[in-house]
């Protein structure tokens, strides 16, 4: 109306007075800010909050990868990178070390200078420094009042633009947990934390991966054979840190029960006159050529120096792989709607593994029958061995817990790949072969390496080599027990769309490939009793 008067100055006041209350009622649709409630915790727990930065956008000369950066809502988002840095010089300080900027590896540098490469791991020192290696993450937490949140004793609504967060929560008596989440524009997520299986702390060698809504498939469908993109519901687990290595494989191969069961299936019980003799493959061992296999029997010589079987082209920190479906499972555990065993044409050899007792033992059934014995030894006072969990009785004594081993389903795997958003490797959204354990990540021909060298390839939730290394078999099937789905990238894929997170294979349970191995979860532990009773 002032305009259409004439009234200059006064249509200029009113629009002034227009637009800020427009700033007013529609900031949060303006800026994209999105209020975020984070539940209350019982017990009450200190809290940090992470915001994931493009290492370019936080560092000078960085990389594409995502860095989980110290960050506070009521900070201005442009100072995000300044207190990166600066957490980053208090903590060189605080240990006594000059004050320097972040030692981050660029896209400039050659791979060998982002990932150790160890062909052999001869000597005290090399190996020391392999193990320290290991222990190291990439993406360290770092923590202090820039983002601290305080004490979740209560829910806790925050003001958070879109991105991608993870909350850190410490609570007394409990294992340290993270909390991957994703702020999207058209939606204001809770957060709450998944269950801790009630642990005191996580068993050495695994990752705690809270429950809570994982996001799977691949939304742009260009990861092969990927399951559309949706949100599933699944339990917290345990998740091995590293694939299972020929080192860990041999201390199965090489137990008497094992041993006992290969002696058999070499040297069957006589067949009943006129039956064909029984062509069954060796289980647990590689395979002779023909029918798909690709591992000679040559590879598997008999004699030291690692018991009765070993591999001498196979390094022993190197991921276990020609491993089929059923060296982890047992050739004879049943597929669902069929009475009879796997491949083996004779009965009379199902008959005979039927009473050596050898029913379904794999891998995964030897490696949870050692840790009930070994629950069973710490319960009973003596010292605490590895693959036994913690928890805290009532009244405080320790109540000791053997692992039921398993492998993960796909939503398990991807949950434990990518966190809580929806990021296409675990490090980050862009493809680069210095981050992960490729086909190209050397200058040289492909070949396998040991577990842990490409630091950079670690999930929001600690574990390790999933982008790269080896693919890994899960315990998803196609209903019908003909294939087996494999999940992640190996050292001898090329395609970029292979090493997306929602990638996947489909293997017969009989196939063995020198680029799949296995990774292990516990969803279930069993309680043996507290110390002393």
């Amino acid at each position: 109306l002032a305009d259409g008067a004439g009234d200059a100055e006064r249509a200029a006041m009113h629009k002034t007075a227009v637009e800020r209350l427009a700033k007013q009622v529609y900031a949060a649709e303006i800026s994209g800010v999105r209020t975020v409630r984070i539940d209350a915790i019982e017990p009450a727990g200190e809290a940090w909050l992470f915001r994931y930065e493009r290492e370019g956008d936080v560092v000078a000369r960085g990389g594409p990868r995502l860095l989980p950066v110290p960050y506070h809502p009521t900070r201005k988002h442009g100072e995000i990178a300044a207190t990166f840095r600066d957490a980053v010089a208090e903590r060189l300080v605080g240990a006594g070390r000059r004050r320097v900027e972040p030692d981050v590896p660029t896209l400039t540098q050659p791979p060998s200078s982002s990932a150790t490469h160890i062909d052999t791991l001869a000597g005290p020192m090399l190996r020391a420094r392999y193990r320290a290696r290991l222990a190291e993450s990439a993406y360290p937490l770092l923590t202090s009042e820039r983002n601290a949140l305080g004490r979740l004793d209560a829910p806790l609504d925050l003001e958070l633009l879109p991105g991608r967060y993870l909350l850190l929560v410490r609570r007394e008596g409990h294992p340290p947990q993270r909390v991957s989440f994703e702020v999207g524009r058209d939606e204001s997520p809770r957060v709450r934390l998944g269950d801790d299986l009630g642990l005191s702390t996580v068993p050495a060698g695994f990752c705690l991966v809270p429950g809570g809504i994982a996001v799977i498939g691949d939304e742009e469908a260009r990861a092969p054979q990927a399951l559309p993109r949706q949100q599933v519901p699944v339990r917290s687990f345990l998740a091995a840190r590293f694939e299972i290595t020929y080192a860990e494989w041999w201390e199965f191969l090489n137990d008497p029960r094992t041993l006992s069961l290969i002696e058999l299936v070499r040297n069957p019980p006589p067949l009943e006159p006129g039956k064909q003799p029984p062509a069954p493959e060796l289980r647990f061992v590689p395979r002779s050529e023909g029918g798909g296999r690709s591992a000679p029997d040559a590879a598997l010589p008999e004699g030291p120096p690692n018991g009765k079987h070993w591999l001498a082209m196979a390094n022993p920190e190197h991921p276990a792989t020609h491993l089929s479906f059923y060296d982890l499972t047992g050739y004879l555990t049943p597929v669902e709607g069929e009475t009879e065993p796997h491949d083996y044409q004779s009965m009379e050899l199902a008959d005979a593994l039927r009473d050596s007792q050898t029913v379904g033992w794999g891998y995964l059934r030897w490696r949870t029958e050692r840790s009930r014995a070994r629950a069973a030894r710490a319960a009973a006072g003596e010292p605490l061995e590895g693959d036994v969990a913690v928890r805290r009785g009532e009244d405080g004594s320790p109540i000791y817990c053997a692992m039921r081993f398993t492998l993960p389903t796909q939503p398990e795997w991807e949950r434990m790949a990518r966190g809580g958003d929806s990021r296409v490797f675990t490090y980050g959204d862009e493809r680069e072969w210095l981050h992960f354990k490729g086909a190209r990540s050397r200058p040289h021909l492909p070949a396998p390496e040991a577990v842990g060298l490409f630091q950079d390839d670690e999930s929001p939730y600690g574990v390790r080599d999933l982008t790269g290394s080896v693919a890994e078999w899960t315990a998803d099937w196609d209903g019908e027990g003909r294939v087996f789905w494999v999940k992640g990238s190996a050292w001898g894929f090329g395609p970029p769309e292979d090493d997306r997170i929602a990638a996947r294979q489909a293997l017969a349970p009989t196939r063995i490939s020198p680029t799949v191995g296995i990774r292990l979860i516990v969803r279930v532990l069993e309680p043996v009793g507290a110390k002393g009773k």
